[in-house]
């Protein structure tokens, strides 16, 4: 079996809650490798959302910045400009070597926090020239905020992680 096709197997199973490992098992009687692991609820409920939709404009929203022109205009830059944090989860337990971000990285990884700085100082830079040459085109600014969610929405999945957004 390929690797890719471990990966594969293992996140589509994900949802039934049990995922195959050929790599790591004992062998059985009939000669297969095979491991069974519980996948929790929490990562199955994870598997589920769809990023791609975690950022959009409602229709409520879009009738409150219509009816509000100078608040759609702040929260366009705000959105451009504002700067990604790195979402940290609260503890699970006492001891910070057990403390992880959302994607299982350690707390206690010194070159984690810097990567991720220049990787959020990269998509805020999109973000701006994505501002600046709307805004010089004379874009709304709701039009402008839904350009920024979609450039969210594009963003690489581990970086939404790290951020939250999902």
């Amino acid at each position: 079996m390929e690797i890719g096709s471990i990966s594969t197997n293992r996140y589509n199973t994900a949802a039934t809650g049990v995922a195959k490992n050929p790599l790591s098992a004992s062998q059985t009687p009939s000669g297969n490798k095979e491991v069974q692991v519980q996948i929790s609820q929490q990562a199955r409920d994870l598997s589920k959302i769809s990023t791609k939709q975690a950022y959009t404009l409602n229709p409520k929203e879009i009738e409150y910045y219509k009816n509000n022109p100078r608040e759609a205009a702040f929260d366009a830059k705000q959105f451009a400009y504002g700067i990604n944090f790195l979402l940290v989860p609260a503890p699970t337990s006492p001891r910070i070597a057990d403390h992880k971000y959302l994607d299982g990285t350690p707390v206690t990884d010194t070159s984690y926090r810097p990567k991720f700085e220049a990787e959020a100082d990269l998509f805020r830079q999109q973000r701006i020239e994505l501002y600046e040459k709307e805004k010089a085109e004379g874009t709304s600014s709701i039009e402008i905020m839904e350009k920024i969610f979609e450039l969210y929405a594009n963003l690489p999945e581990s970086f939404k992680l790290k951020i939250g957004y999902i």
